[in-house]
């Protein structure tokens, strides 16, 4: 009965989009900031409060990261790319109720896709770029009985590095 500020967005909005990480919902979570610190991990806030490892190492990041209900720890794994997600959701203002001490921003909840007893399917995709860069994402669901299903994700990406020293 309390009101609260979210936006969710699905699959579909998540592939139109192009959103493969916490990176990209910087330009489509309103009130949402995410800074690369190089180095350091990234620092998300929301309505202005947020992650302070870039002045202080110790320091807890304000905004919670869940993924199918179980709280990433480490900000450094904000930094992966999305596999398999059936929604995305950003809880903004504090959500230490539901997600922990460490939601006072707000928290971001990724769910992945389940897997269904309505056939055999999948998807996949490759892309290949400039410096060696590759990803390969595929999925696959697989009913094995009546009442039992299976659903399988598999994700690569890299690059070559960006300058090469022969000495």
């Amino acid at each position: 009965k309390t009101p609260i500020a979210i936006t969710a967005l699905s699959a579909e909005t998540l592939q139109k989009a192009d959103i493969r990480s916490v990176v990209d919902l910087d330009r489509h979570v309103p009130g949402m900031i995410v800074q690369s610190g190089g180095a350091f991990p990234l620092n998300v806030t929301i309505r202005g409060i947020g992650y302070d490892g870039l002045q202080n190492n110790s320091s807890q990041p304000g905004v919670a990261f869940v993924e199918n209900g179980v709280y990433i720890a480490s900000p450094i794994n904000l930094t992966s790319s999305f596999l398999d997600l059936a929604q995305m959701e950003v809880l903004r203002g504090p959500q230490v109720t539901v997600n922990g001490q460490n939601a006072d921003g707000g928290a971001i909840n990724a769910t992945t896709r389940l897997a269904t007893l309505d056939g055999l399917h999948g998807e996949g995709e490759a892309s290949y770029g400039s410096y060696e860069y590759n990803r390969q994402r595929g999925a696959a669901n697989i009913p094995i009985a009546d009442t039992l299903a299976a659903r399988f994700a598999l994700q690569h990406e890299g690059h070559e590095g960006w300058l090469r020293a022969p000495n």
